[in-house]
C-alpha cells in the first residue's frame, strides 16, 4: 500500500503557495494604489494651498478629488480581496495540518 501523505503534503504546499502568491500580487497592487493615492492627495493639497490658482484650476481640483475617491474605494476593495486570500491560505493550512499532522504549526508563520 502506498503512503499518500507525501503527495497530499505536496498538493497542500502547492495549494497554499498559489493562495499566498495571489495574496502577494494583491498586496503589490494595493501598495501601488496607495502610492498613487498619496500622489493625488499631494497634488490636491498643492492646488488647495495656492489661492490664486484655485479659481482657474477648480475643474482640475474636482478631477483630482474624483480620482482620490476612486483610489480610496479601490484600495478598500483590494484590501478586502487580499484578506480573503490570506484567510483562504490559512484555512487550507489548517485543514492540511490536521489531515497530515505537520510537525510545526504553519499558521504561526502567516500574517
Amino acid at each position: 500500500m502506498v503512503d499518500a501523505r507525501p503527495i497530499g503534503r505536496a498538493c497542500a504546499a502547492v495549494d497554499v503557495w498559489n493562495h499566498l502568491m495571489k495574496a502577494l500580487d494583491l498586496k503589490t497592487q494595493l501598495d501601488a494604489l496607495q502610492a498613487q493615492l498619496e500622489q493625488l492627495q499631494s497634488a490636491l493639497h498643492e492646488l488647495n494651498s495656492a489661492d490664486a490658482r484655485a479659481l482657474r484650476t477648480g475643474s482640475e481640483a474636482l478631477h483630482l478629488l474624483q480620482l482620490s475617491s476612486y483610489f480610496v474605494w479601490k484600495i478598500a476593495e483590494q484590501r478586502q480581496v487580499y484578506a480573503v486570500e490570506v484567510e483562504s491560505a490559512k484555512k487550507i493550512l489548517a485543514r492540511y495540518y490536521e489531515v497530515f499532522q505537520f510537525k510545526v504549526d504553519p499558521l504561526t508563520e502567516i500574517d
